[in-house]
């Protein structure tokens, strides 16, 4: 449906912002990926300036630290009342290189959907997948975890209704502030998983993921980001980001108007890269916003019904390439984003075609231990129970019992004997045990 002219001149408005020229010859330039000049905003007049890598050992060159001619006149424009957007320009982004980029994700999406949708265990992927980017969201963040830890963490919140459970029980669970950060941002993911099947990602959405992540509600921060609540990757530097609530608010509507607006007039990828990025350079809350915008990305992706889970660890691709991705997310406040959104987009398809092979692993060991079971214990055999031992990498006695499977005493009978036939393995976890999927644990490693 045409947009009116109303929606035009606001759109308008919201993308055709100042800009600057670096000024460096075409022939001159180094290649994006080895050499970005930062980009930041400075806080007194809004406009971009460029400041050198503090965590890059590359000298700061002439085209670091000089604008050319014209872009003093571009930078004039600053000094007018139209501010100019916060994060890149859509104006030049729909490619050649971009648009085959869209395509390649596309088809990996596609062939993930598909999988996803005929998956036999899907409590599989509403937990265990899930769980990966969660884990890569909080070492992205700068904490360190054990998978097999998380793993047992996960399975005790997991017991009753993530959602309930209160930030003390899950932090009575975690045991540490690493775990904790994976199992908060988990039940995030779940939490906005419910949210988007309601209504499209938004400001909303945003505040009760925040919220989610905190423990507490959140309101926008009044100040600047201070360096204890500066995102560790991203490393947004002190001045940089919008002040003040009043102008923080009006962003994110202009950011929300956009997602909303393009969503449906440009490749929802392209769509997704600049709302990352323009997130972050606006930086509504005073902290966990990389984990929120990543977060807002996998819900994207399920609003868009490009995929019915968040199951694509897409932090995992940026942990893999932070050098890169904090240098093009800089540069995305240029007059150029191009490299910022092709990389963004492959690292969908890079992390779609990873998540597709790990569901190809997880359905074929699921058919195996099917096979396994129904020829060497075919007595106690049943699909519930396969299930069952499926469904998370530990299990427990209580799981069979409250499956009706078997009671007490012959669940865990039927537990001892996957063990010896090596499906599972036997732990003891405080007064509690816990039966271990080894084979499930090396997938998801």
């Amino acid at each position: 449906m045409p947009l009116s002219e109303q929606t035009r001149l606001s759109k308008s408005q919201l993308l055709n912002a100042p800009f600057i020229d670096v000024g460096v010859p075409e022939a001159d330039q180094p290649d994006a990926l080895d050499l970005v000049p930062d980009i930041t905003v400075d806080s007194t007049s809004g406009c971009n300036t460029l400041q050198p890598d503090p965590s890059s050992n590359l000298p700061v060159t002439d085209a670091d630290s000089t604008l050319a001619p014209d872009s003093r006149e571009k930078l004039t424009a600053c000094a007018t009342n139209e501010e100019p957007v916060v994060g890149p320009s859509v104006t030049p982004t729909e490619t050649v290189e971009i648009l085959k980029a869209c395509v390649s994700a596309r088809v990996a999406l596609a062939s993930l959907n598909e999988a996803c949708r005929h998956f036999s265990n899907q409590g599989l992927l509403e937990s265990t997948l899930i769980l990966l980017e969660a884990r890569s969201s909080a070492e992205l963040d700068g904490y360190g975890t054990d998978l097999q830890a998380v793993l047992r963490s996960l399975f005790h919140v997991e017991s009753e209704v993530v959602g309930e459970r209160s930030i003390a029980e899950v932090k009575e669970q975690a045991g540490n502030s690493a775990v904790m950060a994976v199992l908060l941002r988990h039940r995030a993911l779940k939490t906005g998983l419910k949210l988007v099947r309601e209504r499209s990602p938004g400001i909303m959405t945003a505040m009760e993921i925040a919220a989610g992540l905190a423990g507490e509600p959140v309101s926008i921060r009044r100040g600047p980001l201070s360096d204890s609540n500066n995102d560790v990757h991203t490393a947004t530097p002190q001045g940089a980001t919008p002040q003040g609530v009043e102008k923080i608010q009006r962003l994110l509507g202009e950011w929300e108007d956009f997602v909303q607006l393009e969503a449906g007039s440009m490749d929802p990828l392209v769509v997704m890269a600049i709302a990352y990025a323009r997130f972050l350079a606006i930086s509504p809350f005073e902290k966990d916003n990389d984990a929120i915008a990543r977060c807002l990305c996998q819900l994207f992706l399920v609003d868009e019904e490009l995929l019915p889970h968040p199951v694509i660890n897409l932090s995992g691709y940026f942990r893999k390439h932070t050098t890169t991705h904090q240098r093009l997310f800089r540069q995305a406040g240029d007059t150029d984003p191009q490299q910022w959104i092709v990389f963004f987009v492959k690292a969908v398809e890079e992390s779609a075609v990873e998540a597709y092979q790990q569901l190809n692993a997880m359905a074929a060991l699921i058919r195996q231990t099917d096979s396994a079971v129904s020829r060497e214990l075919p007595k106690m055999y049943s699909a519930d129970l396969i299930e069952v031992i499926m469904r998370n990498p530990y299990c427990r006695i209580q799981d069979l019992v409250q499956r009706d499977i078997a009671k007490r005493q012959t669940a865990s009978q039927y537990l001892k004997k996957l063990c010896q036939l090596g499906i599972l393995t036997e732990h003891q976890h405080g007064k509690e045990k816990l039966f271990l999927n080894n084979k499930l644990v090396e997938i998801l490693h």
